[in-house]
């Protein structure tokens, strides 16, 4: 499951503001999920990020793996997905992805 966390502060004074350790807090979650995290500093860029987003859910793909190395163990194995442009109209593609996956555990 993905998340794409939104600092929503424009138009809400008096609330405070977000602490850098809350934004790290929000970046890791999203990073790890294999999302992104957004921080719009005014409604302009609050618009511009819920664009982009939606731009972004239209255009998602699922790509499936099975392991070469089927060993069990909880352990966490890391994965690179890489996109490599068929054309120039591709030439702006990018990947977003969880950093990896811990195996299922060992059977009793």
């Amino acid at each position: 499951m993905l998340i794409y966390g939104i600092r929503i502060s424009v138009g809400f004074e008096g609330y405070g503001t977000f602490s850098i350790a809350g934004q790290a807090i929000l970046d890791e979650l999203s990073i790890i999920s294999g999302g992104r995290a957004y921080f719009p500093e005014s409604r302009k860029q609050s618009d511009e990020v819920a664009e982009h987003l939606a731009l972004q859910l239209r255009h998602q793909y699922v790509i499936g793996f099975t392991p070469t190395n089927a060993e069990r163990g909880g352990k966490w194995n890391k994965v690179k997905i890489k996109v490599t442009p068929l054309n120039d109209s591709f030439k702006g593609a990018f990947v977003l992805s969880r950093e990896g996956y811990v195996s299922p555990p060992a059977s009793p």
